[in-house]
């Protein structure tokens, strides 16, 4: 599919609480690959995440969030501007938002996978006290990323 790119200009900023903030799972890793790449490696990875239904191929992607690899999606574009536009609204995603009416747009609201991330710190957390009192170590960074089922 080919995009638009002049239609970054339009992508919506995420609203609060989605706006600043730490993000779920630590700072996300960025994938920066040539605009005509995006759709495609989007739809590879997004097609990994259970009970995610990519949209339709006439609906393209101007960026993504994979939550179970905290990885960021974004074209290198020669705009700082439209980088950094790109790159804001992709955070909302790493900080747990999402588009109500699925992927491609609409209104925002709190994600379907920050419950995943939230059982999983507390998980973690309970953990810890257990290690702590029993003089273990609190772990690594790989064990606060989600797993695939």
């Amino acid at each position: 599919m080919r995009l638009d790119w002049r239609q970054i200009r339009n992508i919506a900023p995420p609203p609060a609480p989605y706006a600043q903030g730490p993000t779920l799972a630590g700072p996300p890793r960025l994938r920066e690959v040539e605009p005509s790449a995006v759709d495609s490696l989007c739809r590879v990875m997004l097609s990994q995440v259970p009970g995610l239904r990519l949209p339709a191929p006439n609906v393209g992607f101007f960026e993504c969030y994979d939550p179970w690899t905290n990885t960021i999606v974004l074209p290198m574009l020669p705009s700082r501007r439209e980088r950094q536009r790109i790159l804001l609204h992709a955070m909302g995603h790493a900080r747990g938002g999402e588009h109500a009416e699925g992927l491609g747009g609409g209104p925002w609201r709190e994600a379907w996978w920050t419950g995943m991330y939230k059982a999983r710190a507390e998980r973690d957390a309970a953990g810890s006290l257990v290690s702590s009192d029993a003089g273990i170590g609190s772990g690594s960074a790989a064990q606060r990323q989600p797993r695939r089922p």
